[in-house]
C-alpha cells in the first residue's frame, strides 16, 4: 500500500509512525491481527480516524480521552494504510501488562522470633519501615485523600477495608462476581494503602495475634480492575481505569503492574495516559517492577511523570502464613514490600 485517500486528500504511507515494536512484529507474522493503540495530534478528530479504521475492516475496542486516542484491532496489512492519516501521530501496541515478579521473604527463625516478641498484637510492618505512625502521631493518616487502585480488583466486603472502598469498576472482559478479586492482589495493595487494623488473625501460637493496618488508615480507596484474575491486562483497560481514575476525582494513583517495552522509554500507551493524568494533578505512582532482571525498571514504571517505587529490602514476613487475602494464601508476596 503506497497512499491512501481519506476526505478526498490523498496522503502517503508514512512507517515510521509505527513502533519498532511492532514494525518488526509485522515482519515477523505479516498475516497476523494486531491490538493497536492509534495516538492521535493534540486536537486531531477521532471521528475522522474512527471511521477509517471502520472502512479498513478494523474492529474499535476502545475510545480514550486522557490521551487522545483510540484502541483498535487490524490485520498486519491494513496498518500502513492507516499511517496515511494526517491525523495519527503513532501506533503503538496494546500489549500485556502483568502482576510485579513475587519477590524472595525471609521466614527464617530469626524473623518468626522477631515476631513473637511483639505482645499482644504484631501489626504488619510496612507502615512502620517507611514511618508512616510518626505521620499518625502528627495526625496526618490519609483523611481527605482519595487513592485510585487499579489492579485485579477489591474484596470491597473485606472487614479491614469496610467504609474505605468507596467506588468499584472493572475494565477487563470479566463479569464482576464475589469476591470481584479472584486473584487477590488488588486487595493486598488496598490494605497497604488503608487497612483498618480491625481483623484479629489468629496465628496458632497464643496469645499471640496480627492485624493489618494500612499506611493511610484515614483515606479512601476506588478500585479499578484492570488486569484479570490471571493478573494481566491490556494497556488500553489500563488506560480505561487511569481516565476512570482521574475523572473519578482520584487525588492518587496507585498501580503494582509493569511490563517490558521496547523501546523502554517511557513512551509507550500506558506510561503516556499516567503523565497525562500527571498533569491534571493527581499523584501517581508506580511499581518499578524488575521485570527484565535486578536492577531495571519496566512500563509504566519507566513513565517520565510518575512515581517509581521498590520493594522494601526489609522482609518482616510473607502473606501466604498470615493468610490476609481474601483467598487462602498469596504466595509468596511480602507484607512490607
Amino acid at each position: 500500500i503506497s497512499n491512501a485517500r481519506t476526505s478526498g486528500i490523498t496522503m502517503k504511507v508514512n512507517l515510521d509512525k509505527l513502533e519498532p515494536d511492532l514494525r518488526a512484529q509485522i515482519q515477523m507474522e505479516p498475516t497476523s491481527e494486531y491490538r493497536t493503540i492509534v495516538v492521535l495530534k493534540n486536537g486531531a478528530d477521532k471521528a475522522v480516524a474512527l471511521d477509517y479504521v471502520k472502512g479498513l475492516g478494523g474492529k474499535v475496542n476502545a475510545e480514550h480521552n486522557i490521551i487522545n486516542a483510540i484502541s483498535v484491532s487490524l490485520p498486519a496489512d491494513k496498518l500502513p494504510a492507516l499511517t496515511s492519516l494526517v491525523e495519527v501521530d503513532k501506533i503503538l501496541l496494546d500489549e500485556k501488562k502483568y502482576l510485579i515478579p513475587t519477590p524472595k521473604s525471609d521466614d527464617s527463625e530469626i524473623a518468626i522470633e522477631k515476631f513473637l516478641e511483639t505482645y499482644p498484637y504484631w501489626y504488619s510492618q510496612f507502615p512502620f519501615w517507611i514511618g508512616a505512625d510518626k505521620a499518625w502521631d502528627m495526625g496526618i493518616n490519609g483523611t481527605g485523600v482519595t487513592v485510585a487502585v487499579l489492579d485485579t480488583g477489591i474484596f470491597y466486603e473485606h472487614p479491614d477495608l469496610a467504609g474505605v472502598v468507596i467506588d468499584y469498576k472493572v475494565f477487563t472482559s470479566e463479569v464482576d462476581m464475589f469476591p470481584h478479586d479472584g486473584y487477590g492482589h488488588g486487595t493486598a495493595c488496598s490494605g497497604c494503602v488503608a487497612a483498618q487494623g480491625i481483623v484479629e488473625w489468629d496465628l496458632g501460637v497464643e496469645p499471640i495475634y496480627f492485624k493489618v493496618l494500612g499506611v493511610a488508615p484515614g483515606a479512601k480507596v476506588i478500585g479499578g480492575k484492570v488486569l484479570t484474575d490471571e493478573g494481566w491486562g491490556w494497556d488500553s483497560w489500563i488506560i480505561e481505569g487511569i481516565e476512570w481514575a482521574v475523572e473519578s476525582g482520584a487525588n492518587m494513583i496507585s498501580m503494582s503492574l509493569g511490563g517490558l517495552e521496547i523501546p523502554n522509554d517511557g513512551n509507550d500507551p500506558t506510561c503516556l495516559a499516567l503523565d497525562a493524568a500527571t498533569r491534571e494533578g493527581v499523584a501517581c505512582f508506580v511499581a518499578a517492577g524488575n521485570d527484565q532482571g535486578l536492577g531495571t525498571v519496566s512500563s509504566a514504571g519507566c513513565g517520565k511523570d510518575v512515581i517509581t517505587v521498590g520493594a522494601s529490602t526489609e522482609n518482616s514476613f510473607i502473606y501466604w502464613w498470615l493468610g490476609y487475602w481474601p483467598t487462602w494464601y498469596a504466595d509468596g508476596y511480602e507484607n512490607d514490600q
